[in-house]
C-alpha cells in the first residue's frame, strides 16, 4: 500500500519536528510508539477485498468510521505518559492523513 509509506514518513517527520522544536531527546522507543499507531489500519483486514485504492476508509472500516471517538481517546491518552503521547500523536496524524486522502486525493 503506497499510503502506508506516506504515513510512516509523515510520522517520522512529526517525531523529528517534536524533537527539534521541543528539545525532546531522541529515544528509539518513542519513535516505535509513534509508528505503532499505524495498527489502526488493522480494520482493513475485515473488509472484502482487503485493499481497494479508491475506497473511502471513513465509510467502510470500523476504526475509521468511529474517528471522533478514536480521536478523543487519542487526545485523552496523550496526558498519561510519554509513550502514550506518541501513540496519541500517531493516531491523530494517521486520521488526519486519511482525511486529506479522502477529501483531496480521491476527488482526482
Amino acid at each position: 500500500m503506497p499510503t502506508t509509506d506516506i504515513h510512516f514518513g509523515f510520522n517520522a517527520t512529526v517525531y523529528y519536528l517534536i524533537s527539534v522544536l521541543f528539545s525532546v531527546e531522541f529515544v528509539f522507543f518513542n519513535l516505535i510508539y509513534l509508528l505503532l499507531a499505524e495498527l489502526i489500519d488493522l480494520d482493513h483486514l475485515f473488509s472484502k477485498p482487503i485493499y481497494v485504492k479508491r475506497r473511502d476508509p471513513f465509510k467502510t472500516h470500523f476504526f475509521h468510521k468511529n474517528w471522533k471517538l478514536i480521536s478523543l481517546f487519542a487526545i485523552l491518552i496523550m496526558f498519561i505518559s510519554t509513550p502514550f503521547l506518541f501513540v496519541g500523536l500517531g493516531i491523530i496524524s494517521h486520521l488526519t492523513l486519511d482525511f486529506i486522502y479522502t477529501k483531496y486525493i480521491l476527488k482526482i
